[in-house]
C-alpha cells in the first residue's frame, strides 16, 4: 500500500511534528516491492517557529498551494493509494487550511487516513450549532470535509469519543511512542534515583537537597505553567509553616510563544515567595532553563525527580514530555485534563485540579514518598515504546482496503 503522507516535520518542534517525523523514519523505509507499505511525504511546514504557529500571513497562503502542488505532482507520479493527514485543532486558520488541502488534495485519493493528535475540534464543531451563524457556517463545513473518512487514528480513548461527531468508518486507538531516550535506566539510573530518594528522607546531617521539580513543556499559561510556580511557592510555603525540612526547587525547561507571558512569568519569579532558603543561603524557587537542547534535556530528565504537568491547553493530546520522564523512571503529577490522567494507570497516578494552583500544590508532597520508578519505567515500555507505535500505525493503516475506499 502505498500513502501519501501531507504533514510537516520539526521545525518548529513539538509532538504532533516530531511524531510525523517518527512515522516516516521507522514506517517508510522500505522500496517499492520490497514492503507493503510505502510513504511519500509533502513536508507542509508553514511555521518555522513556535511564535509563528497559528497565526496568519499571505506568505502562509502560497506555500500551502505550493505544497498542494506537490502533492498533485506526487500523486500523478506514484499513484498512491491513500491521504494522510493531521486535522488542525480548533483555530480558525488551522481549520480554513484544513479546507484547502480536503478540497483541493482529498478528492483525488480513495482513502483518507485522519491522524488527531489534538484534541477538541469534534467538541468545537458540536458546540458551534448553538453560536453565531459565522461559526455555525464553518462548523458545517468543517463535519462535511472531515466526516466518513476511512480511518481515524486516535491516541486514546478521549480521542475516540472526540473524532465519533464526524463519523469515521473506522477507528485505530494508537499511543504516541519514541525511541528509548534512557537504555540505561536499570543499570545505572534507577540506583541514582533511588540513593538520591534516600538522600532526601534520611539526610546525614542538616537540610536535605530540595526535591526537585521539572517543567518541561512550551511555557504558556495554558500548559500550567503559572499555576505549577503558584503551587511551588505554596507548597514550600506550607512546608516551612510545618517545619519541615523539604523544600521543593522548579526548574521551567521550554520557549516562550507570547511576549506577555513571558514578561509576566520574569515579573513573577521576582516574588518573594519563591526565595528558598537552604543552607548554603537564600535562593530562588524557580530556575528558568529556556528551551533546552537534547543533551541538557537529558541532564534533567536524569537529575529532577517528578515532572509537573497541570494542562488546560484546549487542544491537549498525549504529550511525548510526559512519555519521556516515564522512560526515565519519573513521578508524573499531571491534571485531569482531556486524556492526560489516562497516561499512567491509576496506581501511579498523582492528579490536580486544571486551573487550580492550590490543588497542584497540596498534591506536590506526595511525591516526596514516590520510590516506585522502576514501575514508571515499565509504563513506557509496556504502552509508550517507539516498536509498539510503530506496530500499532502499520496495523491501522494496513486494515485500510484501497480498493473500497470511499465506497
Amino acid at each position: 500500500m502505498k500513502v501519501l503522507v501531507f504533514a510537516h516535520i520539526p521545525p518548529p518542534h513539538h509532538g504532533q511534528s516530531y511524531m510525523v517525523k517518527m512515522l516516516l523514519e521507522n514506517l517508510g523505509k522500505a522500496e517499492p516491492g520490497t514492503d507493503e507499505l510505502i510513504l511519500y511525504h509533502v513536508n507542509a511546514q508553514l511555521s518555522e517557529t513556535m511564535d509563528d504557529v497559528g497565526s496568519w500571513r499571505l506568505g502562509k497562503l502560497f506555500l500551502l498551494l505550493r505544497y498542494i502542488l506537490q502533492a498533485w505532482a506526487l500523486r500523478w507520479e506514484h499513484s498512491p493509494d491513500a491521504l494522510y493527514y493531521v486535522p488542525a485543532p480548533a483555530k480558525r486558520s488551522a481549520v480554513y487550511r484544513d479546507w484547502l488541502v480536503l478540497l483541493l488534495v482529498a478528492p483525488f485519493f480513495r482513502v483518507r487516513i485522519f491522524h488527531w493528535h489534538s484534541i477538541g475540534l469534534g467538541q468545537w464543531v458540536t458546540e458551534s450549532a448553538t453560536q453565531g451563524w459565522r461559526r455555525r457556517r464553518e462548523a458545517a463545513i468543517t463535519r462535511w470535509l472531515l466526516s466518513e473518512n476511512e480511518l481515524s487514528v486516535v491516541l486514546d480513548d478521549y480521542g475516540r469519543r472526540d473524532v465519533e461527531t464526524f463519523s469515521p468508518r473506522r477507528v485505530a486507538v494508537v499511543p504516541n511512542g519514541i525511541p528509548d531516550p534512557c537504555p540505561d535506566f536499570e543499570s545505572s539510573l534507577l540506583r541514582e534515583r533511588l540513593r538520591r530518594r534516600g538522600d532526601r528522607m534520611e539526610p546525614r546531617a542538616g537540610q536535605p537537597p530540595p526535591f526537585e521539580l521539572l517543567y518541561l513543556a512550551h511555557a504558556t499559561r495554558t500548559k500550567g505553567l503559572f499555576d505549577t510556580v503558584d503551587a511551588v511557592a505554596a507548597a514550600n510555603a506550607r512546608l516551612a509553616a510545618e517545619k519541615s525540612l523539604e523544600r521543593i526547587r522548579l526548574t521551567v525547561a521550554g520557549a516562550f510563544v507570547d511576549r506577555e507571558e513571558e514578561a509576566a512569568f520574569r515579573e513573577r519569579l521576582q516574588r518573594d515567595d519563591l526565595a528558598l532558603a537552604t543552607e548554603d543561603g537564600p535562593e530562588r524557587a524557580v530556575v528558568y532553563a529556556g528551551y533546552v537542547e537534547p543533551k541538557e534535556k537529558d541532564r534533567l530528565l536524569r537529575t529532577c525527580d517528578a515532572l509537573c504537568f497541570a494542562s488546560h491547553f484546549p487542544n491537549e493530546g498525549q504529550p511525548v514530555s510526559i512519555i519521556e520522564a516515564l522512560a526515565y523512571g519519573m513521578p508524573v503529577l499531571l491534571s485531569r485534563w482531556r486524556g492526560l490522567p489516562g497516561m499512567v494507570p491509576s496506581p501511579l497516578a498523582h492528579l490536580a485540579e486544571p486551573r487550580d494552583a492550590a490543588s497542584v500544590a497540596q498534591a506536590l508532597p506526595l511525591l516526596f514518598d514516590e520510590g516506585r520508578f522502576a514501575e514508571f519505567r515499565q509504563v513506557f515500555l509496556d504502552r509508550y515504546s517507539l516498536a509498539s507505535h510503530c506496530r500499532g500505525m502499520r496495523e491501522a493503516i494496513l486494515s485500510v482496503d484501497p480498493l473500497k475506499g470511499g465506497d
